[in-house]
């Protein structure tokens, strides 16, 4: 819940910011809030003692995370790329329309309120449903997301782009840890944990970078348009791991 947290409070705050004051006075308020950090971590205990891994438990830990995890992986990959495509062409296509910061930023909150509860109820839903049918939900999502955001020419419209868009993310973002620590041996949870939290990151910089090119070259709709094929990709990625667990869960039961 705090990245929906964040995501509202910030959308409430930096568009009128910026409106009334400029973007100096915004980046001046973003660093007292991120000064807050070094009042906040002396207020952190101290964490809880690691025991040392033997060298048996590290040559386990370097072993392959295994198929579904690389699929799973890749999906979430390719899933980030598109919802950053899909976060910078909303602000271009409401700026191209005239639209206000504190409009822009505005919907971005709308889009995290939206979100905000999801975490408590998608992750009880889905250990009784099944964790790769939320994800392949949460994908459809992302691509309808961004083809609403395509046809958007109203601010009601981008509304209700980014609340689906954000259910799709939220839903990706809750589930998907979860997932990986069904997919990965105990011992190398902690090495399959780190490197699906780089998937964001990675998304976002091929996402970011790979836009602007884009859009200069294609055009903004053509561009949301390419990317709202990324998540069916995920979707093709993702299946075989939702049908390898509902065999093994199959399996299970009749024996």
């Amino acid at each position: 819940m705090a990245a929906g947290l964040g995501g509202l409070t910030g959308g409430l705050l930096t568009g009128p910011i910026v409106d009334r004051w400029g973007y100096p006075t915004m980046f001046a308020v973003l660093a007292l809030f991120l000064a807050l950090w070094l009042v906040g971590a002396p207020l952190l205990g101290p964490g809880a003692d690691v025991p040392a891994r033997s060298d048996e438990t590290a040559r386990r830990g370097r072993t392959r995370l295994g198929r579904s995890y690389s699929l799973l992986f890749a999906a979430s990959l390719i899933s980030a790329v598109a919802g950053f495509v899909s976060m910078l062409g909303r602000s271009m296509s409401m700026n191209a329309l005239g639209l206000t910061a504190t409009a822009i930023s505005s919907t971005g909150a709308i889009g995290s309120a939206a979100g905000l509860p999801l975490p408590l109820l998608v992750g009880r839903w889905s250990d009784r449903v099944g964790r790769t049918r939320f994800l392949l939900l949460s994908y459809l999502a992302s691509t309808a997301g961004i083809v609403l955001l395509a046809l958007a020419t109203s601010l009601w419209h981008f509304w209700v782009a980014v609340v689906v868009s954000t259910v799709g993310s939220t839903i990706s973002s809750t589930v998907g840890p979860a997932l990986v620590t069904d997919l990965v041996p105990r011992d190398t949870l902690g090495r399959g944990m780190g490197l699906y939290s780089t998937t964001g990151w990675i998304g976002a910089v091929i996402g970011f970078a790979s836009t602007g090119h884009a859009v200069q070259a294609l055009g903004m709709l053509p561009t949301l348009v390419a990317s709202a094929a990324l998540p069916l990709i995920s979707i093709a990625l993702l299946l075989p791991v939702h049908r390898a667990r509902r065999a093994a869960g199959l399996s299970v039961e009749r024996a």
